[in-house]
């Protein structure tokens, strides 16, 4: 065996993303090459043996995202979500091959090192990191409707039914793989009409309140869905604590911002009004937590989010989370103020 057919082995027994399986058909070929070329079995099998030992510190799923506190980056956000566009992103977890050369651990392979190659991940949210390392490498993840699955790219049976039915997609086993496969598309895309769906579920304890919802049907973007419904949850709950106003209206409206769409939620209670001047709100929201703290904490890095209402009888929109260079705070008119609003904005990138 020369020395460029080792070195290609070798090379590829440091892939990070080298399966058992694959490990097994590479030492077949070494074992076909030996018997008809010459060199020692105890040179090419030391060389192996250190191969497969320094990779083991290198598995992908060793590299799991650190929690910390979130950067504040939605377009990059959604650069990052826009790979489950493309061929050579992520589609392909969420989607049939195009083509029938290829298998399952190629498209795994694929999506890991498109994974890797995303330049500054550590700006993105820690809980979408987690989220997809936990769904191709293995462990439980939360769906959008807040329920565990420990199944994905890694379940053992999912390999192990792809190989015996010609490398199909685990995607084409309907009712089995599959709808683990949409569960998981419905947790990282809103896919019309979920908006309607989550926001009809959200309301149902809060009978008190009477809802007027449009357009949420036409709601189609990506972000983590079960962090934003819960979000929507806690406002609802804080809408319903002051529940002499009882008219709400949840709207949602398409826009772009340069390069990117825009995809604004709006929650508004009708004719409530903040008691307490901004500079106290905010002054405890930079001190204290309290509702805005812990609301922003979570959809940092996911959506812009800013609060629209008079407070103590001036009319202020407040930019709680912003990528731009706005004010924090921004005097509006008191006539476009129609009660206690919340304006989320999310972005999205073909």
């Amino acid at each position: 065996m020369d020395r460029n057919k080792i070195d290609f082995i070798i090379g590829l027994l440091n892939n990070p993303t080298l399966t058992s399986k694959q490990r097994e058909r590479i030492n077949a070929l070494l074992v076909k090459e030996l018997s008809v070329e010459s060199v020692t079995e105890e040179r090419v099998m030391e060389m192996i043996e250190t191969a497969i030992s320094s990779n083991e510190s290198k598995q992908w799923h060793k590299k799991e995202p650190t929690k910390k506190k979130n950067a504040h980056y939605p377009k990059l956000t959604a650069d990052f979500f826009s790979l489950f566009n493309r061929r050579d992103g992520f589609k392909y977890l969420t989607h049939n091959y195009d083509s029938s050369a290829m298998s399952l651990n190629d498209m795994i392979a694929q999506a890991k090192q498109a994974y890797d190659d995303f330049p500054t991940k550590q700006n993105l949210p820690w809980s979408l990191l987690k989220l997809m390392t936990t769904f191709i490498d293995g462990g439980e993840w939360i769906d959008y409707k807040g329920k565990v699955c420990n199944e994905g790219y890694s379940t053992k049976s999912w390999e192990e039914w792809s190989e015996q039915n010609a490398n199909r997609h685990p995607i084409t086993d309907i009712g089995g793989m599959e709808k683990t496969i949409q569960r998981f598309r419905h947790t990282i895309r809103v896919v019309a009409p979920d908006m309607q769906t989550m926001f009809e579920e959200i309301i149902k304890p809060f009978s008190s309140l009477h809802f007027e919802m449009k357009n949420l049907d036409k709601a189609d973007f990506y972000t983590n869905v079960m962090v934003v419904r819960n979000r929507f949850r806690e406002m609802l709950k804080d809408m319903a604590d002051h529940d002499d106003y009882k008219d709400i209206k949840i709207e949602y409206k398409p826009g772009l911002d340069g390069d990117y769409f825009t995809r604004q939620i709006r929650i508004s209670q009708k004719g409530s009004f903040s008691a307490k001047p901004i500079n106290e709100v905010i002054s405890k929201y930079n001190t204290e937590g309290g509702f805005f703290y812990e609301n922003a904490d979570k959809l940092r890095g996911y959506c812009n989010w800013s609060v629209e209402s008079l407070w103590d009888g001036k009319p202020y929109r407040w930019n709680i989370l912003k990528d731009n260079e706005l004010d924090e705070t921004e005097e509006i008119s008191k006539e476009d103020v129609v009660g206690f609003t919340h304006i989320l904005t999310f972005y999205y990138k073909d």
